[in-house]
């Protein structure tokens, strides 16, 4: 199976990224807020880098949504 890169070097209309570029375009722009249940069964919200590790776990969306602004992120909520 080719990869993105392939296909486009094939098409030869846009720039050639690997599936790994492709996958690794935002990392350090967006954060995703996700609801989860937590210990006590109250809702948490898990933050995640775009690849999808854990970066922290916060108690209110808000707060979650504040914290990653304050890293020059933009949250987005997944659901």
């Amino acid at each position: 199976m080719e990869d993105r890169a392939e296909r486009r070097q094939s098409e030869g209309d846009y720039p050639l990224l690997s599936d790994a570029q492709f996958a690794a375009m935002g990392v350090n722009h967006v954060a995703y807020v996700k609801p989860v249940p937590g210990a006590d069964g109250e809702t948490v919200y898990e933050v995640h880098a775009a690849e999808g590790s854990i970066i922290a776990e916060i108690c209110d969306r808000d707060t979650a949504f504040a914290a990653i602004r304050q890293n020059d992120m933009e949250p987005l909520s997944v659901h």
